[in-house]
């Protein structure tokens, strides 16, 4: 069986980062491997991770935020080199998963085999935070645009 690696970078939400360690907490295969990222060492992000009791496989990572470029992608970027998993998934810190993304994602390249990656459809909300805090919950939406009964995008596959 395949094992999922997903890597989480935050930047200065440990508030939001509860609600993403609260979705990996309630999967119902907790067989996969977490790296988080905190990129500009946050010590109420540090305190967070070290303070959950986090069950399954997970490392800890903290990274200066740099100077120029796209800190997100630098810890990305950091989290694809450490990933032990055979598929590697992203979790952003204000995301969560149902209880079953880990399982029908292993479920799903099980029986596609020549898919070399997918993109799930995500339903997605854009909250407005001011200080940490939820000041406007946006409305949710599907992206890619969701057609009812498919649950992953099929975007790349090896020809066969």
């Amino acid at each position: 069986m395949p094992k999922v690696s997903i890597i989480t970078v935050t930047r200065l939400r440990s508030q939001l980062l509860v609600q993403a360690i609260d979705s990996l907490k309630a999967q119902f295969n907790q067989d996969f491997e977490w790296i988080v990222i905190n990129d500009a060492e946050d010590i109420a992000t540090r305190e967070l991770i070290s303070n959950s009791q986090i069950d399954f496989t997970h490392t800890y990572l903290e990274m200066l935020h740099p100077d120029k470029g796209f800190g997100l992608s630098y810890g990305r970027n950091r989290g694809v080199v450490m990933a032990q998993g055979d598929i590697v998934t992203y979790l952003d810190d204000d995301n969560t998963f149902k209880p079953n993304f880990v399982e029908e994602t292993i479920s799903f390249f099980e029986h596609h085999s020549q898919v070399n990656y997918a993109m799930p459809i995500q339903q997605r909300r854009r909250d407005i935070v001011q200080d940490g805090v939820v000041v406007k919950r946006g409305k949710e939406f599907f992206s890619p645009t969701s057609d009812g009964s498919i649950h992953f995008w099929q975007i790349g596959s090896n020809g066969q």
